[in-house]
């Protein structure tokens, strides 16, 4: 039997700082609790509002601006997920971004955005399981904070 290893948590203190940051202007914004899913889960936040789970929300901080790119990607693996699970439970799935080059924070509704699907060629890890399947979300379908 082959056994996998477990895969690679890329997220430091930083990171997670970087993302409690952002997520907690949107607590602030929509009056809810986030409650943190762990490392290992692969969405990061579930949203909470008068006792009843109301969203998830997957939490990106990239170091460039707004529009150097068109488009921010997320993984096919985690965009299925977080879809199957925001139908299942019929809330939204939210995919929250903040560029720090130009301070701009960002969300969109996995649930409502069209994505384009691509693949993610390059192993930037040296990690080969980082390399798939991806979906592209556009810039302009960002709603800015």
């Amino acid at each position: 039997m082959i056994v996998n290893p477990p895969y690679k948590l890329y997220e430091d203190e930083g990171d997670r700082s970087n993302q409690q940051n952002a997520i907690e202007l949107l607590m602030d914004k929509w009056n809810f609790v986030a409650e943190d899913c762990g490392p290992q889960y692969p969405l990061d936040y579930i949203c909470k509002r008068d006792n009843r789970y109301v969203a998830f929300v997957e939490v990106r901080v990239r170091s460039c601006s707004l529009n150097t790119y068109k488009s921010v990607i997320c993984s096919l693996n985690k965009y299925s997920f977080g879809y199957d699970k925001g139908k299942l439970f019929n809330i939204p799935v939210l995919f929250l971004v903040k560029w720090l080059e130009c301070g701009s924070i960002g969300y969109i509704d996995m649930m409502t955005v069209k994505t384009d699907l691509g693949m993610q060629y390059k192993d930037y890890r040296n990690d080969k399981r980082d390399v798939g399947p991806i979906v592209h979300f556009p810039i302009n379908e960002f709603k800015l904070l």
